[in-house]
């Protein structure tokens, strides 16, 4: 069980930071973009961050979806060599860009687009988690705009369970 006291900021929905790989993606006119963050007081770097984050219960249950998907098992190896720069690939993303305190990683099709990046605080990380849904001729898909009330309460629950993990760890 992780103590309360370890999370020391609740999660918080921002803009995408200007110094993010994944802003310049969020210029297309119509695009929808998000970004949450939670602070937890503990410090984190960026691979365990993402092992943690497509380690959670709740992404490997969209791993499953995946696999049907994709007719390809997505295993803890595959998150393993994403998180420690071994591999470009993961599941039915790539990565787009990467740095020490970040990932940008675009589906196949170019149309979504998840970050995840860590900044140091004072005392622990600030975890971030934003995602871009690129519109098309200004617009998003009639799909992409009914999914994504869902995609918010995922999203926060997804960056809500890596927090959990890196703490229980």
């Amino acid at each position: 069980m992780v103590d309360s006291d370890t999370v020391h900021g609740r999660l918080r929905k921002t803009d995408l930071p200007d110094w993010s790989l994944i802003a310049r993606a969020a210029d297309v006119p119509g695009t929808y973009t998000d970004c949450y963050t939670l602070d937890i007081a503990r410090t984190v770097r960026l691979e365990a961050f993402i092992a943690a984050f497509y380690a959670t219960r709740l992404f490997r249950a969209e791993r499953g979806v995946l696999r049907l998907a994709l007719w390809r098992k997505i295993t803890d190896e595959d998150v393993a060599r994403l998180a420690d720069n071994q591999s470009d690939r993961f599941a039915a993303w790539s990565v787009s860009g990467r740095s020490a305190n970040q990932i940008w990683l675009t589906d196949l099709g170019g149309y979504t687009m998840s970050w995840l990046a860590v900044v140091s605080l004072e005392r622990g990380t600030r975890l971030h988690f934003g995602s871009v849904v690129v519109a098309r001729n200004g617009h998003l898909p009639i799909a992409a705009r009914a999914l994504l009330p869902l995609h918010q309460i995922y999203a926060q629950a997804l960056l809500r369970a890596a927090g959990r993990s890196l703490l229980s760890a």
